[in-house]
């Protein structure tokens, strides 16, 4: 039995309703409709979401659009979404035929011809959304069909003289930064989704599905620091991480940012550095010697780092 009701967060926290209706008209309207907009609308019924920083449009920001728009039943805004998706970020030949190009121009053009493995994901939860919410439709408005069509292609591209590669591991059941790769990315990890695939996925799709959702769970459970919650950007199917460090040093910066302003007494003596133990292989960071206040991730092992200061 799938679950139709959900906690809301905002209530828990003594919300009323008008409150938090008024909260999320306000973020749709500054972000769908204010001069600061991030959705554009173009000719032929299409719309667009930009990626700001790199002037874009990317599948993430697509797919997390389109996941929005199901779920505050913005029919009209999710189909301009999608048009677009489909016209300009499709791919129907070459050995990537059937994923979508994770980033074009604003006028469409493919910037690259390789997709991302989460737009995917994404794409096809909100349509299989959409399929239940409104019903579906005709062409590329058939939700469920695409959607399906999608996840069959995910798993089985490469098979049978399809040209190509799966995005999910055949053998191990886990999702691939990118079809063909041989490690995997714990942002990709959706277990939650791919039990609803099990559930709504073409019949010879349903099991790998559901065996990829017991999957992602153990890796997750197996990748993230069980202190800080923190997983390595990239790893192999084994137990064995591939961080990238030059990553991990940017994300341990935020980190420091953050502290520096809700630890205003710090913020002159944030360091991040590296372990000067022989061996060590730890990126720290210290918030100060009077607070006494630590949070190091070895490179190699990430665990706590106990032993430098």
């Amino acid at each position: 039995m799938i679950k139709k009701e959900y906690r809301s967060v905002f209530a828990e926290i003594g919300m009323t309703d008008k409150e938090i209706n008024e909260k999320i008209q306000a973020a749709v309207q500054e972000f769908f409709y204010s001069e600061n907009r991030l959705y554009h609308e173009t000719a032929d019924d299409m719309a667009y979401i930009e990626d700001t920083g790199n002037n874009d449009i990317r599948t993430e920001g697509m797919s997390y659009g389109m996941m929005l728009c199901v779920q505050l039943d913005m029919r009209p805004q999710f189909d301009r979404l999608w048009k677009w998706a489909k016209k300009y970020m499709y791919m129907t030949g070459g050995e990537n035929e059937g994923y979508f190009a994770w980033s074009c121009r604003t006028n469409g053009e493919k910037n690259a011809h390789g997709p991302a493995p989460d737009g995917e994901e994404f794409f096809a939860m909100a349509l299989l959304f959409a399929s239940h919410r409104w019903g579906d439709g005709d062409g590329i408005y058939d939700y469920s069909h695409e959607a399906r069509e999608l996840l069959h292609a995910c798993i089985h591209k490469g098979e049978n003289g399809r040209p190509g590669a799966p995005m999910w591991n055949r053998e191990n059941k886990l999702i691939l930064f990118g079809p063909g790769c041989d490690f995997t990315d714990a942002s990709y990890h959706l277990p939650h989704f791919y039990t609803l695939f099990a559930e709504w996925a073409y019949e010879e799709d349903k099991a790998f599905y559901a065996a990829a959702a017991e999957a992602s769970r153990r890796y997750l459970a197996a990748a993230c620091h069980p202190v800080s919650g923190m997983s390595p950007e990239h790893a192999f199917r084994q137990k064995s991480k591939r961080l990238n460090t030059e990553h991990s040093a940017a994300f341990l910066s935020v980190i420091c940012y953050f502290l520096s302003v809700t630890r205003r007494s710090c913020r002159s003596r944030l360091r991040l550095r590296l372990c000067s133990r022989a061996g060590c292989q730890r990126l720290c960071i210290s918030t100060g010697e009077h607070l006494r206040c630590r949070l190091s991730i070895c490179r190699k092992r990430q665990e706590p780092c106990r032993s430098c200061g």
